[in-house]
């Protein structure tokens, strides 16, 4: 449920595809977050023993530059279907991910797309906050959203607080 299209894309590590090359600047500079991202684009590899993929990598250039949208743009694309990935997005306001811009309320409408499980109360939350949004084509209004929130998770203070505001 993007917003509309943009100019992001997938990083490739910038100097080489030599994994070894990749790895040894990692090493020298374990606070770069470009470092990181080109090992999780050139698939992970072993630093300092140890062992990681992709994802560990992208997430190890997320957590040194949080606002990194090209890492984000590549962790997502390498775990497209993970709720929590989502959840973290839209937790910093969302980002262009495939090209598609995802506002903050996209992101989570993502969340309970793929995990309706009901540790998604702050999702549906997050939803009714932005205003509410569209799901398998019915769209909700903020009330409905703090609906299913406080349906899933009604002993979630803040929810109850948050939904008597919004009356």
């Amino acid at each position: 449920m993007g917003c509309g299209a943009s100019s992001g894309q997938a990083d490739v590590p910038r100097a080489t595809n030599d994994l070894s090359t990749i790895i040894k600047a990692v090493e020298e500079d374990m606070n770069n977050p470009s470092n990181w991202n080109d090992l999780g684009v050139a698939g992970g590899g072993t630093v300092a023993g140890e062992d990681l993929d992709a994802a560990k990598c992208y997430n190890r250039a997320l957590e040194l530059d949080p606002g990194n949208a090209v890492a984000w743009n590549n962790l997502i694309e390498s775990d497209p279907t993970n709720a929590n990935i989502w959840y973290e997005l839209g937790h910093r306001s969302g980002g262009i991910i495939n090209n598609q811009t995802f506002k903050k309320a996209d992101c989570y409408l993502k969340v309970v797309e793929l995990d309706p499980d009901p540790t998604k109360a702050r999702s549906w939350h997050c939803i009714g906050y932005g205003g509410g949004g569209c799901l398998g084509g019915e769209w909700l209004n903020k009330r409905e959203c703090f609906d299913r929130a406080v349906e899933l998770e009604p002993e979630y203070a803040l929810l109850w607080f948050k939904f008597n505001l919004q009356l």
